[in-house]
This record gives C-alpha cells, sequence and structure tokens, in this order.
C-alpha cells in the first residue's frame, strides 16, 4: 500500500496558501509565522531598518536546542565594530583618507554623523 501526504501550509496573516515558514523573536520570545510570498517580503521589508541598525546574535546550538550564546556586552562591541564598518566605508566612498585598519579620528565620525544627519532630512 501507498501512501502519499500532503503538508499545506496556510497564510497566518490572511489565511491564503503560505510558501514558507519565518521565524523572529522580540522581547525574548521567539515566535514563527507562515506567510505567503507578498506578505513575507512586506514582513522583511517592514523588519530591514531595525536588523541594519542592529546587529546579529551569534547563537550556539547544541543537542539540547539553541540560545543565545553570548551576554549583552558583546552585543555591544559588535555594534561599534559595525559602525566602524560603515564609517570606513562611507569615507572610502566619499574621498575621505581612513586607515583600514586600527582607530579612527573623531573628526572622521563627526563628518559621518553630520552627513547621516544630512541625509535623513
Amino acid at each position: 500500500m501507498a501512501r502519499i501526504e500532503q503538508l499545506i501550509l496556510t497564510d497566518d496573516f490572511d489565511g491564503s496558501e503560505a510558501v514558507e515558514t519565518i521565524a523572529f523573536s522580540v522581547d525574548g520570545s521567539d515566535y514563527l509565522i507562515e506567510l505567503n510570498a507578498e506578505n513575507a517580503a512586506t514582513l522583511r521589508q517592514a523588519l530591514r531598518p531595525f536588523i541594519e541598525a542592529g546587529c546579529r546574535v551569534p547563537r550556539l546550538v547544541t543537542a539540547h536546542g539553541t540560545w543565545p550564546s553570548t551576554p549583552h556586552p558583546v552585543r555591544r562591541k559588535a555594534a561599534v565594530r559595525a559602525r566602524t564598518g560603515r564609517v570606513r566605508a562611507w569615507a572610502r566612498l566619499t574621498g575621505v583618507r581612513v586607515a583600514n585598519r586600527g582607530v579612527i579620528s573623531a573628526k572622521v565620525f563627526a563628518l559621518y554623523d553630520e552627513a547621516m544627519a544630512q541625509d535623513s532630512t
């Protein structure tokens, strides 16, 4: 006897047929949501500014599940490194001289902050 089982996902947002499951976390709680392609794109677009401003937290995977492997101070270091990388990239694009490694001067950070403030207005 042959048996075929079919799993049909339903979009948790609008009830249409879903094509993927997206996992996300907010305020220490993990969530799964099944979405169609359009709703998945809408969710990702809505979260993009927050994802770009935040930093990714590494997760430790074990036989018993996953959990964040590092406390908050490491997140801060990662955020500082990410900002430094953005400042270096901006400086190179705009012709401001900056070393590939090491300390970036406060003047370069001030120029970057001023340029970002002008871009946002």
